[in-house]
Parts: structure tokens; sequence; C-alpha cells
């Protein structure tokens, strides 16, 4: 497992959802609870997962991700 850095919140643009259904009742109470004031400026990241003893792999797909991200801002 591999977690990493891809951008940071940004109230103007991370503002919470308007016409959305929750799926269950903690879904609700999460999306509720969202701040966009509070977050604003904090990391927001990516975790990528591979099976159990494939952590070269893992490593291997966080690369490619990163240099998939640089391209594409």
């Amino acid at each position: 497992m591999c977690t990493f850095p891809v951008t940071f919140a940004d109230k103007s643009l991370d503002l919470p959802r308007k016409d959305w259904t929750p799926l269950n009742e903690l879904d609700g109470k999460i999306q509720a609870d969202y701040d966009p004031e509070f977050y604003h400026g904090t990391p927001v990241t990516l975790q990528c997962v591979g099976r159990r003893l494939e952590d070269e792999k893992v490593l291997e797909m966080t690369c490619a991700i990163a240099e998939a991200l640089k391209a594409h801002s």
C-alpha cells in the first residue's frame, strides 16, 4: 500500500454536494460534516493498494499514476 499527495483542497472548488442522495445513513452524516472552510489547504491524497508481497508493483503503479498526473496538469 502506498499513499501519496496529489493536490490540496480548495474551498472555492470543493463545494458541498447539492443534488446528491447518500448511499446510507452514515454516508449522509459524513457528507453533512464536510466544511470547505475547515478543509481548505489540506492535502488530498490517493492510495494505491496491491496484493500481499507485491510492494514493488505498488510502487511502480504509484510512479505511473504520478507521471500521469504530472502530464495532465
